[in-house]
């Protein structure tokens, strides 16, 4: 087991539960969304070095390599696109994959009547992710617990 466990099969419970327990204790630290704690004059156009907006964008580079790769992980195997038995269920911690995903623009069409009012008609709806249903998105599949072990890894390893 590359010596992750102990030998002793009676104290492997307790190694797991304290590795776990570290393990969520970096996700808490390092998977921050700005808008949660911001501090005055922070905004997603603040260039500022210490910015949490500014770090939260430059993170997205990464992240978002990640999750490209991630769901490619050996598509021939469905172990990684079944739902994992530890998905995150820290509170403010959403999936990681929904800080990268593209979202969809709604427009609108405006039309003129005679008179000079303008009307705003509905959007069409569409939506472009419809492919995933909501069972999906409500749980957690494999691939996507491997996507937040690299990028905890990718935050603590930088360059």
């Amino acid at each position: 087991m590359l010596g992750y466990l102990p030998l002793e099969k009676d104290t492997w419970d307790r190694k797991l539960a304290a590795s776990r327990e570290s393990y969520w204790s970096f996700v808490q630290d390092l998977v921050i969304n700005p808008g949660d704690a911001q501090a005055p004059g922070d905004h997603p156009l603040n260039q500022d070095t210490s910015s949490n907006w500014k770090s939260f964008f430059e993170e997205n580079r990464v992240l978002q390599q990640i999750n490209f790769d991630t769901r490619r992980l050996y598509p021939d195997i469905s172990f990684f696109q079944l739902r994992t038995e530890f998905p995150c269920v820290l509170e403010g911690i959403g999936k990681l994959r929904d800080r990268v995903e593209n979202g969809v623009l709604e427009t609108s069409e405006v039309r003129e009547s005679r008179k000079g009012i303008q009307n705003v008609l509905k959007p069409k709806s569409g939506d472009l992710f419809a492919s995933i249903s909501e069972s999906e998105k409500a749980n957690e599949a494999h691939w996507e617990v491997v996507e937040r072990i690299l990028f905890i890894y990718a935050k603590i390893n930088k360059g």
